[in-house]
């Protein structure tokens, strides 16, 4: 089986975040249904709690006095790569139930 079959295959298997999460911080294609019941399909990462640090300026950061730290709550989060301000945005349209790793880029 050559690399672009087992891509093909991997995209198909769509992990229930029941099951399995992915690694804190690592962009996946996330799915949910939105407040239409349709599918809909993200660059998104999940983000355990404590582990990723909130920028100073950060409306959502939650402080941790036992690490004297501010900490982007738990949750995914979706990747928007081409906004000047900001790169993720918390995901409250819907509640991701499935996610699958992204596939490595095309060969140039």
């Amino acid at each position: 089986m050559d690399e672009s079959t087992q891509t093909a295959e991997a995209l198909d298997a769509w992990v229930p975040v029941a099951e399995c999460m992915p690694d804190s911080g690592v962009v996946v294609l996330a799915c949910y249904r939105n407040a239409l019941g349709n599918w809909r399909r993200i660059r998104a990462a999940w983000v355990a709690a404590k582990t990723e640090e909130s920028g100073s300026e950060s409306e959502i950061g939650e402080y941790d006095e036992a690490t004297d730290t501010h900490y982007d709550p738990e949750g995914w989060y979706e990747q928007i790569n081409n906004w000047d301000m900001y790169s993720a945005v918390a995901v409250y349209e819907g509640e991701v139930s499935h996610w699958v790793p992204l596939p490595p880029p095309p060969h140039a």
